[in-house]
Parts: C-alpha cells; sequence; structure tokens
C-alpha cells in the first residue's frame, strides 16, 4: 500500500496485486511503484492516473502479465472526506458506515496491462467521522480453509462491520487472526 500526498492537500491511497510470485512479480510491482511515484502527484484524477499506469504498463512489460489497482484520493472538508475513487479490476474496497451499513466501493475498469484503450470512471463518495474504508488483496477473501472453503466476500464485511469502531493497528491484528483461525494455519 502506498500513501503519496497531492498538490491540492489530498492524499492518494493505492494498493495493488500483480499476476505471479516471486521475483518476477516483483520487479514488475517495483516499476510501478516508481511510476506511481512520478505520475500521482501531476494526476489528481483517480481515473486518469490508471488510464495513464495502464498506458504506461502496456507499452513496457509482457501482455501475459498484469496488475490490479485501486487508487482512493482523499481531500478533507469540514465534517468529512471528500474520496473519488478509481478501481483497476482490484477486489471491491469495503466502505462500512458508522451505523454499520456496508457498501462496496466496485471496479471502475479492468486490470492493468492487459488492453491498453481501457478506460477508468471514477466514482465520489464523502466519508464521515466513525466510518471505516478498508483495502485489501485477494489473499485474505481466498484463504481457503481444510475442506477447501474460502474466507470470502461475506465473511471479511461481517467482519468489518464487527470490528468498525477498532483503532487500526487492532483491526489489522484482529483481521489476520480471523483469517489464520480460518485456515488452522498459525502465525510463523
Amino acid at each position: 500500500m502506498n500513501f503519496l500526498s497531492g498538490n491540492n492537500g489530498s492524499t492518494k491511497i493505492v494498493i495493488a496485486d500483480s499476476m505471479g510470485k516471486g521475483i518476477p512479480a516483483g520487479l514488475l510491482m517495483s516499476n510501478l511503484q516508481g511510476a506511481l511515484r512520478v505520475l500521482a502527484p501531476e494526476i489528481q484524477s483517480p481515473g486518469a492516473l490508471l488510464g495513464k499506469l495502464n498506458w504506461w504498463l502496456c507499452r513496457n512489460v509482457p501482455v501475459s502479465k498484469f496488475i490490479s489497482l485501486a487508487c482512493i484520493d482523499m481531500t478533507p472538508t469540514t465534517s468529512s472526506f471528500a474520496i473519488r475513487y478509481a478501481n483497476a479490476g482490484h477486489p471491491p474496497v469495503i466502505l462500512v458506515r458508522a451505523d454499520g451499513t456496508c457498501m462496496n466501493l466496485l471496479p471502475t475498469g479492468g486490470v492493468l496491462g492487459v488492453h491498453e484503450k481501457f478506460e477508468y470512471s471514477e466514482q465520489a463518495v464523502a466519508v464521515h467521522s466513525g466510518d471505516l474504508i478498508l483495502m485489501y488483496t485477494d489473499g485474505v477473501t481466498e484463504a481457503e480453509n481444510e475442506s477447501g472453503e474460502m474466507f470470502g466476500d461475506v465473511r471479511l464485511a461481517s467482519f468489518c462491520r464487527d470490528h468498525r469502531g477498532d483503532s487500526t493497528g487492532v483491526l489489522i491484528e484482529q483481521l489476520l487472526r480471523s483469517v489464520r483461525a480460518f485456515t488452522g494455519k498459525e502465525a510463523p
């Protein structure tokens, strides 16, 4: 996850996941991070940023590799945060309101690096005190127990509703514990 400051007092929060594992996936993510650091301060719109990243990846990365990515641009207002987001085929960002209402901030375009002409729309939503935003990778929802059942979206949304008042550190610790308990794997 990257936190990037914008020129207008906003902060971009980006989470991404590359296809594959090991050194090739690590190099791909390293290149993406470099491109993000160069482009993000100059491109305020999350949709336009994803479009430029996609163009860059399509021209510089073999067609067999791709990246899913979600970008949120948060701008503080007097009583809340105005967020704009774009999502390139990444698992939906979860927004849980203070009252427990849960919504998914769904993808707004395809994964990065597959087709140069993909377009990325962006959506806007206000976030208020007591709301929770969770960005995650599919490693959470696709974690399997001994029966082959996945942790899944429903279980993750329920976890978020139950823990929406926790501090960030406690929430992350509890989520890791929940996934480990579900899969039957102990912490290393």
